[in-house]
C-alpha cells in the first residue's frame, strides 16, 4: 500500500535504523495501483543519481515558464515522486503540497502527499489525504477501503479508537459486505469491551446482506455465540 500493515494498512512506514547508506525495499498493500514498491532509504546518505536530478531540472525548467494550473500541478507530482522513489521524503511533502495549493482536487498529489507524509511518521498530517481522496472517489467499495485504512491509522499508530471506530463504522455503513471492516469494528469493541456496539454492529451487517444467505447466517451466528459469552 503505500502504507503498512499493522493489519493491513496502507502507505505507512517504520523508518530504519540510521546506518550508513542504508537501503531496505517494503512492500506493503497499496492504496495506490502505481505504488505497489515503495523504497525505504536513509535519506542522510543519499544523493540523487543523474537520471533523477536531469528529471528535476527538466521539470523545473518547464515550471519557470508558468505553466497552466493543471501543467504545474503535474510537474510537481512528477518532481515530489522522483524524490519520494529516491527516499527523500521532506522535499517530495513539499512538491506534492505546492502542487495541491494549486490544484486541490489533483488525486496524484493527493496520493503522493499521504504517501510521503506516513514514510516521514507525520500520521496526523496525512489523515487529511485520506478524506480529500475519499471525498474524490465515487465507488463506495473504494470509498470504504480509504476509511478502513484511515481507521488503522488511526488505532494503530495514532493511539485513538474512539475515531478509529467513526472510521470503521462509516466504511461498513457504504461496503456492509467488507469482511475487513467488520473485523477491524470487531478488534476495536472487543479491546474496549464494548459488548453491545458488537452485537449492533453484526445485527446491522447480518441485514445488510440479505441477499448473501450463507454469509448473513454466518454473522447471525456469531452474534448468537457473542450473546451466550
Amino acid at each position: 500500500t503505500c502504507w503498512a500493515d499493522t493489519t493491513d494498512t496502507s502507505c505507512s512506514v517504520e523508518r530504519p535504523p540510521k546506518t550508513t547508506a542504508s537501503l531496505r525495499r517494503s512492500v506493503t498493500e497499496s492504496l495506490t495501483d502505481e505504488r505497489d514498491l515503495l523504497l525505504e532509504l536513509d535519506a542522510d546518505a543519499l544523493v540523487l543519481d543523474v537520471p533523477t536530478r536531469e528529471l528535476i531540472a527538466t521539470c523545473e525548467a518547464e515550471l519557470a515558464t508558468a505553466p497552466d494550473a493543471l501543467r504545474r500541478a503535474r510537474l510537481l507530482c512528477e518532481i515530489g515522486l522522483a524524490y519520494e522513489v529516491a527516499g527523500q521524503a521532506d522535499a517530495a511533502v513539499d512538491h506534492y503540497q505546492r502542487a495541491l495549493a494549486d490544484t486541490p482536487d489533483h488525486l496524484p498529489a493527493i496520493r503522493g502527499a499521504r504517501c510521503s507524509l506516513l514514510a516521514r511518521g507525520d500520521f496526523e498530517a496525512a489523515l487529511p489525504m485520506f478524506d480529500a481522496e475519499e471525498r474524490l472517489t465515487p465507488a463506495p467499495a473504494r470509498k470504504a477501503r480509504l476509511l478502513l485504512h484511515k481507521g488503522y491509522l488511526l488505532d494503530d499508530r495514532l493511539g485513538d479508537p474512539a475515531r478509529a471506530r467513526e472510521a470503521y463504522a462509516k466504511a461498513l455503513e457504504l461496503d456492509p459486505a467488507n469482511a475487513s471492516v467488520l473485523k477491524a469494528l470487531e478488534r476495536g469493541d472487543r479491546r474496549a469491551g464494548h459488548a453491545e456496539m458488537l452485537l449492533q454492529t453484526y445485527e446491522r451487517s447480518a441485514n445488510a446482506v440479505a441477499n448473501d444467505p450463507a454469509y448473513r447466517a454466518a454473522l447471525l451466528a456469531e452474534r448468537a455465540h457473542l450473546i451466550e459469552r
